[in-house]
């Protein structure tokens, strides 16, 4: 039985007869996870066992901390702490040591987490190095400047007029930094600060943020673990009131990259900022940094 065209009908579900009477159906999009293969290459990494993300979170933190004891041990040898028992070493020269010290340090943590990719497999777009709309992407780098400044701002003024000891804490933690990075010009300022911001970003929130959001299974732990990583390591040669600052600014950049599922935008912000507060010293401290 034949409708109107002359053609017999057939439910959708049933192959097409194609040319010489051999029949094939019709193309099936396959979901992610299937027999096409699970998705690795982004920053979800669902096809990425948790096990398996366990110990390349380990693995990298036990070398970024043989990295950072390294470093320190370089500098106190380089400084001639070694030569003599009890002798402290000099601060000028230590700030000077310290300058090549940072870009090896993102040289080498790049390369730890380049390896990482390469052994299991995965694109640089799970730890979020992709760029969607550059565009885009650079305009949200600095509207997050923008928020992260209303919100710092306000709060450090409320800070201080509740709790006058609060600007004497802000002054040192200014102070803290001018004695760990010597001055320099604003053009070295912009160029140290988009190294640190690279190497942070693609550290703490391209590869722990969602290694922790694998392993945990809530992107909302991920964040509370890897800003509490985050923040450690900046008490240390900062003073503790930063804590709030860099509180805030890792719970920003955490957010921005949950939404975008790329760093792009969070490395623009988080170089911004930190180029702005070395030029706020650059221009209001002058010849007192030295």
């Amino acid at each position: 039985m034949t409708d109107g065209l002359g053609q017999i009908p057939r439910h959708e579900d049933e192959p097409v007869q194609a040319l010489g009477g051999v029949p094939f159906a019709r193309p099936v999009a396959l979901p992610t996870g299937t027999a096409a293969g699970p998705r690795r290459h982004d920053i979800m990494l669902d096809g990425a066992s948790r096990r398996s993300v366990w110990v390349d979170l380990a693995l990298v933190l036990a070398v970024l901390v043989a990295i950072e004891f390294l470093s320190q041990v370089w500098l106190l040898f380089a400084t001639g702490i070694d030569a003599v028992p009890g002798n402290i070493p000099d601060e000028d020269t230590t700030r000077v040591l310290l300058i090549p010290v940072l870009p090896a340090r993102a040289a080498l943590v790049t390369l730890v987490l380049t390896a990482v990719l390469l052994i299991r497999r995965q694109s640089l777009s799970s730890v979020g190095l992709t760029v969607r709309r550059l565009g885009v992407d650079v305009m949200l780098g600095l509207g997050a400047l923008g928020v992260a400044y209303a919100v710092i701002f306000p709060l450090a003024i409320i800070s201080q007029l509740l709790i006058p000891e609060i600007a004497h804490k802000l002054n040192e933690n200014a102070e803290a930094i001018m004695k760990m990075v010597p001055r320099h010009s604003p053009s070295f300022f912009a160029w140290l600060a988009l190294v640190i911001g690279f190497y942070e970003e693609l550290f703490f929130r391209g590869f722990l943020l969602t290694r922790l959001r694998r392993a945990l299974g809530s992107w909302t732990w991920a964040v509370v673990v890897s800003t509490a990583v985050f923040v450690i390591p900046h008490l240390l040669d900062q003073a503790t009131i930063s804590v709030v600052p860099i509180t805030i600014l890792s719970v920003l950049f955490s957010v921005l990259t949950i939404w975008r599922k790329s760093i792009l935008p969070a490395i623009i912000a988080h170089w911004l900022f930190n180029l702005s507060q070395f030029l706020g010293l650059y221009y209001t401290v002058g010849d007192s940094w030295t």
